[in-house]
């Protein structure tokens, strides 16, 4: 039984549309903050109450962080929209994408969002990609059986999550909220990959041309898993919901949560 309380953060619609509940599901190194920046008062004047979800360990909420895995996080969400009155939209950035996939596997939902998520066959690319990189600070974390040590930097953290058109002050705030990430749930995004026909739910997929962990052939390759088409935006990187050019995203996501 889960008996957690987790932090969620609920910002209430600004105009009665009758719309479904929208649950923000934030990435690896994040907390709700990431949503809260743009989003949630953005989708709030849209007609979209939201829930931010903290993740166990993560910002507010409570929970050994070390031993969630990417199921512990599905039962994060799981607890999360059961609590609400009605049929929910997922929306997942990155690991939260990754969990998005797989709480949609097994409930249903009006739809799911996947905002530069990670892919439908896994993490292990990115893995390749980070190591090439900066193979010292990937050696560092899989030395210490955790995620921390990728992003401890500033000038890697940027490099990693932002595209190249964000003011650097803006980049520094945000990378000085990132914290350490469970290795164990790094394990599962290589190993415990979605099954696509097994989710039902209407699907978006966005992601970024400067993205250094999943690229647009990898974004690509997840939405044609699930019989769509991509939408790629130019110059924007990892972090697509703090990045220059966040509008433009959530215009087109607004777009699509009009339709389900």
């Amino acid at each position: 039984m889960f008996a957690m309380t987790l932090h969620v953060l609920t910002t209430e619609a600004t105009t009665d549309r009758k719309r479904p509940p929208v649950v923000l599901v934030h990435g690896a190194w994040h907390a709700s903050w990431c949503w809260t920046e743009h989003w949630t008062g953005y989708l709030a004047d849209r007609g979209y109450t939201t829930h931010a979800i903290d993740l166990r360990g993560h910002g507010e909420s409570p929970g050994n962080l070390h031993k969630a895995g990417i199921g512990s996080y599905v039962e994060d969400v799981r607890a999360v929209t059961e609590s609400l009155e009605d049929d929910p939209i997922i929306v997942g950035h990155s690991m939260g994408g990754f969990v998005t996939q797989h709480y949609l596997m097994k409930h249903e939902a009006r739809a799911g969002v996947l905002v530069a998520s990670v892919p439908t066959h896994g993490a292990i690319p990115a893995a390749f990609r980070v190591a090439k990189r900066h193979p010292s600070a990937f050696a560092r974390s899989n030395a210490k059986l955790r995620l921390g040590p990728i992003v401890d930097d500033h000038h890697r953290a940027k490099d990693l999550l932002f595209g190249p058109h964000l003011e650097d002050h803006h980049i520094e705030r945000h990378t000085a909220r990132l914290q350490d990430e469970s290795y164990r749930a790094f394990v599962g995004m290589m190993f415990s990959l979605p099954r696509p026909k097994k989710v039902s739910s209407p699907m978006l997929v966005v992601g970024a041309s400067h993205d250094r962990l999943f690229p647009p052939k990898s974004i690509e390759a997840t939405a044609k898993a699930y019989g769509v088409e991509a939408k790629i935006f130019d110059n924007m990187g990892h972090n697509m919901m703090i990045d220059k050019g966040w509008a433009d995203v959530a215009d087109t996501v607004v777009e699509f949560l009009d339709t389900v």
